[in-house]
Parts: structure tokens; sequence; C-alpha cells
């Protein structure tokens, strides 16, 4: 009688094992690399927005008062705090024909960042999660 192999189905086990553990590891790893990304994702489309409404601030400021600062740094009121730096140039007056009428030019950026650096946006330090859009515009006194 020959002898009796024993110990086959314990490898066989022991290599199923790790290949079940590494394609749990994939897939633990595909998950979080998607959860990352989405909220990467939502973080870009509130900084677009942010900029947007920094934008649309500094043409109230232009439009309203024929005033705007150089660089004004905003931090608008979300559930994730967005920052804005509005950047604005006057250009004029010019005038209006052969009458009074002085117009002004605004020249407007409006950068928005998180998180956002000491002196607003944009951040120098540029953590891993830092996301930054911006938005440019003029405005005209009438």
């Amino acid at each position: 009688m020959a002898p009796r192999q024993n110990g086959f189905s314990v490898i066989l086990l022991l290599a199923l094992l790790v290949m079940l553990s590494g394609l749990l590891a994939y897939g633990a790893t595909l998950t979080a690399s998607l959860h990352s990304s989405g909220a990467q994702e939502m973080a870009l489309g509130r900084a677009t927005q942010a900029a947007r409404s920094g934008l649309q601030w500094g043409r109230w400021r232009a439009l309203n008062g024929n005033n705007c600062a150089a660089s004004t740094t905003l931090t608008l009121p979300t559930s994730a705090p967005q920052t804005v730096t509005v950047l604005c140039v006057r250009y004029g007056p010019y005038l209006e024909g052969s009458g009074p009428v002085q117009r002004y030019r605004y020249q407007l950026k409006a950068i928005a960042c998180s998180p956002a650096g000491a002196g607003g946006c944009p951040n120098a330090a540029q953590p891993a999660d830092y996301v930054q859009q911006q938005a440019t515009g003029w405005a005209e006194t009438p």
C-alpha cells in the first residue's frame, strides 16, 4: 500500500485566502479612490460657484458707487467655508462724446480656493486637498 499524501487541500485553501484578501484590498482601495475623487469634484464645484459669486460682488461694488478695492478677501458662509479674493483694476475716466459724462471700466478677477492661505487666495502651500477656481470679467459704469 502506497503512503497517503496529506496537505494538498491546506495549500489550496491558503492560496485561495491570499487571492481573496488581495481582491478585498483592491476593492477597498478602489472604493476609497472613488470616494476621494467625488469629494474633490464637489469641492471644485463649490469653488467654481464661489468664484462666480465673488465676480458678481466685484461688479456690484464697481457699479454701485464707482469703487472697488484693488484686492478684497471674502469668506463665504457655506457648509464648507470658501474663501474668495476679488482683484479689481479701474481704468478711466473716459469722456462720453462732448458731454461731461465720465465712464470707468473695471477689470475684475475672482479667485476662490479651499483651504485658503494666510493672505487669502491663492494658497501658496497648496495642500493635497486644495482646489482653486477663478472667474474674470469686466464692468463699465453707465
